[in-house]
This record gives structure tokens, C-alpha cells and sequence, in this order.
């Protein structure tokens, strides 16, 4: 993927992760491939080890992005305390 100019990442949010891929169109096939090669795959790989390993990732990206920026903390504050329960935009 990466020698014919693909790529792959992920981000995380509150309830999800998004895996993306990008690449011009020759190594579309290859991008499709390892996608559901990933998925197929995923049931049985999945451990607790990993599970914990993902939760530890996450933790880390928490502490980069929110708790060691400045006035990240408020983007966990905010909408707890300006959206009220029970609304259809509510989290909780």
C-alpha cells in the first residue's frame, strides 16, 4: 500500500474509532482488500490484551489532546453542563 502511495490512519471520539484509507485509484484494490481482511479478521483476533492495549491508546490520546492542553478539560465540561438531560442532543 504504502510503495504504490496509500496510506492508513485512525482517530477516536467518545464511541467510536474511524479507520480510514487513502491512496490513488491503482491501489484502490489493495486499500478494499486489507479493509475486509481487517474486519473479517476482527472477531477472532480480538483479545482482552488488545482490548486493553486500544483502551491504553485512547487514555494516551485523552491526556495529549485534552487533559495536557490548555483548557482542553473544558471540551469534556462544557457540554455537560450546557446541553440538560433527556434533550435529543444530549450524550447521557
Amino acid at each position: 500500500m504504502e510503495s504504490g502511495g496509500g496510506a492508513n490512519n485512525a482517530s477516536t471520539s467518545n464511541d467510536k474509532t474511524n479507520y480510514y484509507s487513502w491512496g490513488p485509484s491503482s491501489v484502490l484494490p489493495t486499500l478494499l482488500w486489507l479493509d475486509a481482511d481487517r474486519l473479517d479478521q476482527l472477531g477472532d483476533a480480538m483479545t482482552q490484551e488488545k482490548l486493553d492495549l486500544q483502551r491504553d491508546v485512547v487514555r494516551n490520546e485523552r491526556r495529549q489532546t485534552i487533559e495536557n492542553a490548555p483548557y482542553g478539560i473544558a471540551e469534556l465540561i462544557l457540554p455537560r453542563r450546557c446541553i440538560r438531560r433527556g434533550t435529543p442532543i444530549a450524550t447521557r
